[in-house]
């Protein structure tokens, strides 16, 4: 009777762990992946990254499919060690767990792997662990590239892709399942809209005060495509509005001069702001020229341009005070 229980607990003990393992398993490498803690894609340091990332990624992936052999043989290998029998796997476990494996291949889910928006930008094709690993040999030839990529002119703004999938029961049931939402971000041009390159999560916190209208130097790496430098170097902590326009008051004349920018014909409502004792008492529009007349007499007074910006208002000058 004692035998007939170890056997029992034996069997349960493998049932639950053939189960709840590879789904763990699952759960816990989609999550690892999907997060993304890293500081930058930019640079040298950003293709070492990415190149983590990626080849922890594939590994995952070699995890998640092969998770019902890998479960099965640790199953039997604990109750062996309970029962203190020889550690030897039989052949009809390997069977069942290869077998199992190639079904759970054809059937599990794939989580993202992370630079689906960069594998989008560079064209990529197939399954997702064929487009990781084009894009890991792509990172691999920047990494081994001697000349640095030429520098560029651009116009830039942030962009977010947001991916919703749901997990849990199906069917009928599908309102109860959960919904797991993830975002990959990026830089894009803001006439065509195209990628221009993926960016963590902290540079697309720093890019907040990016403006459309606002010229970057940036240089991209050829094969892999990332940045390898935004400015010279990596992300800066950007506010582009309040440099895009530069006001100079001449007191003896009483002349307020401001520069000209190459894309103010796209600007909305640009506005010539005056305030003064705290209280704005004028808004004058700026197409009529880049000089106004300000009495110099006129104390306690601030003069700046303001535009509308995705429904704000926001300054694009510097503050000149009378």
């Amino acid at each position: 009777m004692k035998k007939k229980k170890e056997l029992s607990d034996g069997l349960t003990f493998e049932i639950i762990f053939f189960f709840v393992g590879p789904a763990l398993m699952y759960i816990l490498f989609a999550l690892a992946v999907e997060t993304d803690k890293a500081q930058t894609y930019i640079g040298t340091a950003g293709l070492l990254t990415v190149r983590r990332k990626i080849l922890f990624y594939l590994f995952s992936r070699i995890c998640v499919v092969f998770a019902p052999l890998i479960c099965l043989l640790i199953s039997g290998f604990c109750v062996h060690l309970y029962r203190h029998e020889p550690l030897r796997p039989s052949k009809d476990r390997l069977k069942i767990g290869l077998l199992c494996c190639l079904v759970l291949f054809i059937i599990i889910p794939q989580h993202r792997t992370g630079f689906e928006t960069q594998c989008e930008r560079n064209g990529y094709h197939g399954l997702r662990i064929m487009k990781m690993t084009a894009l890991l040999i792509d990172v691999q030839k920047d990494l081994l590239e001697t000349e640095p990529p030429e520098v560029q002119t651009v116009y830039a703004e942030r962009r977010r892709e947001i991916e919703q999938y749901r997990f849990g029961n199906g069917g009928r049931y599908a309102h109860r399942s959960g919904q797991h939402t993830y975002y990959e971000y990026a830089l894009q041009d803001p006439d065509s809209r195209t990628i221009i390159a993926q960016i963590t999560r902290r540079e697309y916190e720093k890019a907040e005060q990016i403006c459309k209208f606002a010229a970057h130097e940036i240089a991209v790496y050829p094969h892999s495509g990332f940045l390898a430098s935004f400015e010279g170097g990596e992300m800066p902590q950007l506010n582009d509005f309040e440099t895009l326009f530069t006001l100079t008051y001449s007191p003896a004349d009483g002349i307020l001069h401001r520069t000209e920018h190459p894309k103010e014909k796209q600007m909305l409502q640009l506005e010539l702001v005056t305030e003064r004792n705290g209280e704005v008492i004028g808004r004058f529009a700026t197409d009529k020229g880049t000089e106004e007349f300000y009495d110099p007499n006129m104390t306690n007074t601030r003069i700046w341009l303001e535009m509308s910006y995705d429904n704000a208002r926001v300054r694009v000058s510097n503050i000149i005070e009378i």
